[in-house]
């Protein structure tokens, strides 16, 4: 009985070893932004930088700051302001440029508006004819020359199941009906991951029916979109249903960090605060470790094999959710492999050892 309950004990603090490291926090706090990692450098923009009210759901004040995080030396560095202030958007990387699109502004109006900057000489430029987006919360990603932006929420938050697309390489870059089937769920405030040039959509708020979409449920669905023979595919759900998540992929493994749920009587957003595993090779999804943070409405990237979750919202303090400014980063290496980490193997031999003397 002695060496069970030692054993339990030990299981028991194999979660919290999943050891998180606080980094260097951003110089502004700020939540519903889009980190994106090219090199040893992550770039964030925008966002909500003012506490987000309950009782009404506004953000009192957008940014259009632009810095960089390098993740060898964990220092920030301000790079030129954006031309358009914007929270909610999404953004890809295409050939040095980071094109920035969609989104809302201070009045929850809709920008259609594509802000591209070039990081080889810090500079912005707006595309002048990107047609119309119209959709916030969704999930943008490239293929090839193609910028694809899938789901989403239109002005007033009824959910999205189509695609629309614009080709880089045109002349005048605009966006067009994309000739990607429509998703069977509708969907906002979900993540996304490109592995081996396949798409992955997961969680949100919304559902099958658009006329009747669920905001007070989570949606736990992952679908995956084959280019080839041009179908969505369903796969097995997230283990907890979320929104507004933290996602991240290393090679083929995809991390799902927090997220947005509803109290009962969805009335006010609770962030999980629980890390969930996709494996592709595996085709299942793993609970692995908890937060640092419980926090949702935040970026998430990775570099290497370690993911890092920036800034975000956290547990409602009275009428307003805290807008946040920390960074915490955690090596999944031993998560991808399935390895039981060598801390976890040594505090256990010598609990047990402790154990036997007593």
């Amino acid at each position: 009985m002695r060496v069970l309950g030692v054993l339990v004990i030990v299981l028991t603090v194999c979660d919290a070893l999943r050891i998180w490291h606080q980094e260097t926090s951003m110089a502004f706090s700020r939540s519903d932004h889009v980190p994106i990692t090219v090199g040893e450098y992550a770039y964030v923009m925008g966002g909500c930088n003012g506490n987000q009210q309950v009782s009404s759901g506004s953000c009192p004040s957008i940014t259009n700051l632009l810095t960089s995080y390098h993740f060898l030396t964990s220092t920030w560095i301000r790079l030129a302001d954006a031309p358009t202030p914007r929270t909610r958007y999404m953004a890809a990387y295409h050939s040095g440029k980071i094109y920035y699109v969609g989104g809302r502004d201070l009045t929850d109006t809709l920008i259609d508006t594509v802000d591209v900057y070039d990081m080889g000489t810090n500079t912005w430029s707006t595309l002048s004819s990107p047609g119309t987006l119209g959709r916030s919360d969704a999930y943008a990603f490239v293929l090839e020359d193609v910028l694809y932006v899938t789901g989403g929420y239109d002005f007033h938050y009824n959910p999205i199941a189509s695609t629309v697309e614009m080709d880089l390489s045109s002349s005048s870059p605009s966006f067009r009906t994309s000739s990607i089937p429509d998703r069977s769920i509708y969907a906002g405030d979900i993540g996304g991951a490109v592995i081996d040039g396949e798409v992955y959509v997961f969680g949100g708020f919304g559902g099958s029916d658009p006329l009747n979409p669920d905001f007070c449920n989570a949606l736990s669905s992952l679908q995956k979109y084959n280019p080839v023979d041009r179908l969505w595919t369903d796969l097995p759900p997230l283990l907890l249903g979320c929104g507004d998540m933290g996602f991240a992929t290393v090679g083929s493994d995809i991390f799902v960090s927090g997220g947005e749920t509803k109290n009962s009587d969805c009335t006010l957003s609770v962030p999980i605060g629980r890390v969930q595993h996709f494996s592709v090779e595996k085709n299942s999804w793993t609970d692995e470790a908890g937060l640092a943070v419980t926090r949702f409405r935040f970026g998430s990237t990775a570099y290497s094999e370690t993911i890092y979750n920036m800034g975000g919202q956290g547990q409602a303090i009275g009428d307003s959710y805290p807008v946040l400014n920390t960074v915490f980063s955690l090596d999944v290496e031993d998560l991808i492999s399935g390895a039981t980490p060598m801390r976890v193997i040594v505090l256990g031999v010598i609990m047990l050892v402790g154990f036997m003397l007593i």
